[in-house]
């Protein structure tokens, strides 16, 4: 009995290696996948402190060309993990696409992320402007991210609805990067969370309020030849609020409104206008020419 049990097991060995796929025709490696991500340590650009974080994100500002980045669509970023995936809108035609996390960058300026060559393209904008759009962290699915990582696109997202990305330029609007300009280096409000303002109901819509004339610049007023610049605005009532809040005063054109504080007699009496808004949350004030 024993001698047969041996002879079964020995045919259903000789039968499975009769039967198996030659050594050339089976697969040597698994799929290639992503690397586990990387945050790093905190680090300094331009004067800033940037301290890279694993969570969600979801913010409005602007784009600009990334020169660094390579022929796929691609995205840097200052603190977001790499790689790491998220959805880019554009604001002026609510297009939407999906771009890989791959650099730390912008290394300065206001632009919330580079974009390569290829993310413009996609979104059918001009890579020599700065493009307005949002940003918001997504996981998507991995044939998705196996376009991305050997450089291709990924299907586009169905395009933004036009109420959203009014909400969404509106914001941008309260954040002083509204209209990029020649003055782009311009100090703005701390960048706020996109999900905060959706969460906010809108009020219903009101008949527009009569344009006010503009208001020319002046020469430096009486008591002081300094003055504290707080944001820029594209919209005046957002100028005029801030304005009032902190007991400053708006100047500018019908393209762009700036809050100030002063004038101040020097640089250093012009100090405490900076710490005021500071305070306030306007962390990129600076002092300029009074009535400037």
């Amino acid at each position: 009995m024993r001698s047969l049990r041996s002879a079964a097991l020995a045919a259903l060995g000789l039968l499975a290696l009769a039967t198996a796929a030659p050594a050339k025709d089976r697969p040597t490696a698994l799929p290639v996948a992503d690397p586990s991500a990387v945050l790093g340590e905190p680090y300094v650009a331009a004067g800033v402190t940037y301290v890279p974080v694993d969570a969600p994100f979801d913010d409005v500002g602007h784009a600009g060309l990334d020169e660094n980045a390579g022929p796929g669509i691609s995205v840097s970023h200052r603190t977001l993990p790499l790689p790491s995936y998220v959805e880019v809108t554009a604001l002026d035609s609510g297009r939407t696409i999906l771009a890989r996390v791959e650099r730390r960058g912008p290394a300065s300026g206001k632009q919330l992320i580079g974009l390569s060559a290829g993310g413009f393209a996609q979104l059918a904008a001009d890579s020599a402007v700065p493009l307005a759009v949002r940003v918001r962290r997504v996981n998507p699915q991995e044939y998705e991210r196996a376009l991305l990582r050997t450089d291709q696109r990924a299907p586009e997202r169905l395009v933004t609805p036009g109420p959203l990305v009014e909400v969404l330029r509106n914001l941008l609007a309260r954040k002083g990067d509204a209209v990029p300009t020649a003055e782009a280096a311009e100090p703005s409000v701390e960048p706020t969370p996109v999900a905060l303002a959706l969460s906010v109901k809108p009020e219903p819509a009101k008949a527009a309020p009569p344009r006010p004339a503009p208001v020319k610049s002046t020469a430096p007023p009486a008591g002081g030849a300094f003055a504290v610049q707080v944001a820029a605005f594209a919209n005046r009532a957002n100028a005029d609020a801030t304005g009032r809040k902190l007991g400053g005063r708006v100047i500018g054109s019908a393209r762009l409104w700036r809050v100030q504080l002063g004038p101040f007699a020097d640089r250093a009496a012009a100090q405490a206008g900076i710490a005021r808004a500071k305070k306030a949350g306007f962390g990129d004030a600076r002092i300029v020419s009074a009535g400037k």
